[in-house]
């Protein structure tokens, strides 16, 4: 599935919470533990998230964005300013 990570939310039943500094802005997204270990890679400007149960969804990345991370269930996106 893709989608638009502004959309997140609404999308993914989870909520997307942005936090802008002066250098960067963080997307931030509490996927939950029921997740399992899951993966996150970016190709070409698209993060794909891969769950323990082989569950898969991608999204495009905003322009400026640097790698994304997955921790304990926590999506985190950092965008350049």
């Amino acid at each position: 599935m893709k989608i638009d990570i502004e959309q997140f939310d609404d999308q993914q039943g989870t909520t997307l919470r942005r936090q802008d500094y002066e250098d960067a802005t963080l997307f931030v997204a509490d996927l939950g533990i029921e997740i399992g270990d899951a993966t996150i890679d970016a190709v070409d400007g698209t993060a794909i998230v891969v769950t323990e149960a082989d569950e898969q969804f991608e999204f495009d990345l905003p322009a400026g964005a640097r790698a994304p991370s997955i921790h304990n269930g926590v999506l985190t996106i950092e965008v350049a300013r």
